[in-house]
C-alpha cells in the first residue's frame, strides 16, 4: 500500500478484510485515504502503530505481530533486517 503511494490514516484492523486462508487483504473505508508520490517513513510507522493497537490480542500473538512487521520492511525496505 504504502510503496503504491497510498496512504490510509484509518488503518485500523476494522478496515481490513481477510481471506480465510491470508491470501488476501482488502482495505474497506477509504474516504480519508489519499495517493501521494512517495508516503513518508513518520506516516508509515503511525499507519501500522494505528493497525497494531487496534488488533484485538487473541485475533495476533506477538509472533504473528512481528512477522507481519518483518514482511512489510522486507518489501518496503529490502535488505534492511
Amino acid at each position: 500500500m504504502h510503496e503504491t503511494g497510498f496512504h490510509q490514516p484509518d488503518l485500523y484492523s476494522k478496515h481490513l478484510l481477510v481471506d480465510a486462508d491470508g491470501s488476501r487483504v482488502a482495505i474497506v473505508d477509504w474516504q480519508r485515504g489519499r495517493h501521494r508520490d512517495f508516503v513518508h517513513w513518520p506516516q508509515r510507522y503511525r499507519d501500522l502503530a494505528a493497525l497494531h493497537a487496534s488488533l484485538a490480542d487473541n485475533l495476533a500473538t506477538s509472533r504473528d505481530r512481528l512477522a507481519c512487521v518483518r514482511a512489510y520492511l522486507n518489501v518496503a525496505a529490502p535488505g534492511r533486517l
